[in-house]
């Protein structure tokens, strides 16, 4: 199956029972909501830890929590449901690109190395202030690397943005990275049983 038909076989297939599973923009937006305020109170409790004067190995607690927790979170749920909590109530899941299983850890890990590469790369930098006595949480960082650490997150969103949207399979960066793509969970059937 191509990834991008063209012109009048793009119009011909634009609504057809095949083509919108591929349709998950608006569950996949939901569904990354639902799940940031699962993990909210983690992130909560890692910003409360992340106080300079509570020391350095709060301040690590704390960035397990902000950072770590939410992508191994994804990750694991991935793997194990090829769902998040968030997909399940959606109703979306991940599958391997061939459509035919799950994903694999590996997939998994692929899909969120992105993340995982900004969330150890922002952990060393603020555990390196913090031993330069400097790790102020409430201001802004304005250093440099901050900056093109932000610039970089934002130009990797955008890209998956307009990958997701070029393709026919709803396919964004990560899954392409990962080998997989993202479908509508069929309807629940309904149960004929005849009640005696």
């Amino acid at each position: 199956m191509s990834d991008a038909p063209r012109g009048l076989a793009r119009q011909a297939i634009a609504s057809t029972p095949e083509t919108t599973k591929y349709h998950t923009f608006w569950p996949r937006l939901w569904a990354l909501v639902l799940d940031a305020l699962i993990v909210l109170p983690a992130i909560s409790l890692g910003e409360y830890l992340m106080r300079p004067e509570r020391g350095l190995s709060s301040v690590i607690s704390g960035l397990a929590l902000t950072s770590v927790l939410p992508v191994l979170y994804r990750t694991l749920m991935h793997a194990r449901f090829g769902q998040t909590i968030g997909k399940m109530v959606a109703r979306v899941k991940i599958l391997d690109a061939s459509e035919s299983k799950g994903p694999s850890f590996g997939q998994c890990l692929l899909r969120d190395l992105p993340e995982y590469l900004v969330t150890t790369l922002t952990a060393y930098h603020v555990i390196e202030l913090c031993r330069g006595g400097i790790y102020q949480p409430e201001q802004p960082d304005r250093s440099t690397f901050a900056q093109a650490l932000d610039l970089s997150y934002i130009t990797w969103w955008f890209a998956e943005a307009m990958v997701l949207s070029a393709n026919f399979r709803r396919r964004a960066l990560h899954d392409w990275l990962a080998g997989t793509v993202v479908v509508k969970c069929p309807p629940k059937r309904k149960s004929l049983a005849l009640k005696v």
